[in-house]
């Protein structure tokens, strides 16, 4: 077959200039879209169609694009279609990633899934109280978290030693945050039967987030604890108001109690903090 170019009716103009006049069957390229001229009146100043328009009195849509170079685009941003244009998408922040929204309309950038970050916080300081309530680690800032919107769970072994009493103490945990939200929770009290001079430890589980935003909460209305610093506050206090029965020692030695190692060895004991962050359940 031959095509014989002089009987095709459009002639190529490039890109659309609005100070150019233009006449019947010229074709542009405007807003990456094809477009030709359908006016039997020649005339400049009368733009192509809306992103929206495939028409107007001036011009017809041949072609459909997006003009991506026409795009204000930072540094590593996507680009996206949503349902009319092509726009761009901003990057997001470190560690996130590329999700649909909650309302499955749209992209955006947020949590990847599973743990964000990890943290062992271990004190082997040993340190001796007395009284019937005794602060053992006031306001410690032992995690520091990274996102706002993401769960804590801390799991905690806290060692002391008692040398008087046969009943126990109640352990009291403070969790504030770097805005000042604070979540509280008393660890199982733990007796040492009729023994005076024994070790009394506790371990300790704690969430805060997303499936416990009120439980524990006693100051503030968050869901999440705030990013940045997470401080820690220990007391103990005595089950009975006997401060016999409270701790004498906290990361105790053999000082308190020769048993705890050959006596050759003066190491303390170590309470521990693991911290764990990780995306909404």
């Amino acid at each position: 077959m031959t095509i014989n170019s002089s009987q095709l009716k459009t002639t190529w103009r490039s890109t659309y200039d609005n100070s150019t006049t233009y006449n019947t069957n010229d074709m542009v390229l405007y807003n990456g879209s094809a477009w030709i001229y359908r006016n039997a009146t020649s005339a400049s100043g009368n733009a192509p169609g809306t992103a929206s328009a495939d028409s107007t009195a001036y011009w017809y849509r041949v072609t459909k694009g997006s003009d991506l170079g026409a795009l204000s685009l930072a540094a590593g941003s996507l680009i996206k279609y949503d349902g009319s244009n092509f726009v761009g998408q901003s990057i997001g922040t470190a560690g996130q990633a590329l999700k649909v929204n909650s309302g499955a309309t749209d992209l955006e950038f947020g949590a990847g899934g599973g743990d964000i970050n990890y943290s062992l916080h271990t004190d082997r300081n040993r340190r001796t109280g007395s009284g019937d309530n005794v602060t053992w680690v006031s306001n410690r800032t032992i995690y520091t978290k990274q996102q706002a919107g993401t769960n804590l769970f801390f799991m905690c072994e806290l060692r002391g030693h008692k040398n008087q009493g046969n009943d126990c103490c109640v352990p009291q945990i403070t969790i504030t945050d770097s805005s000042g939200n604070t979540w509280r929770s008393a660890a199982n009290y733990k007796g040492n039967g009729n023994h005076g001079n024994a070790m009394n430890n506790y371990r300790w589980y704690f969430h805060i987030g997303d499936q416990d935003a009120t439980h524990y909460r006693t100051n503030g209305s968050v869901t999440y604890a705030a990013a940045g610093a997470i401080n820690f506050t220990l007391y103990t206090t005595s089950r009975t108001g006997s401060s016999n029965d409270n701790w004498r020692s906290m990361n105790s030695t053999n000082s308190d109690d020769a048993r705890m190692y050959p006596h050759s060895d003066t190491r303390s004991h170590a309470s521990v903090w693991q911290i764990f962050e990780f995306e909404p359940l």
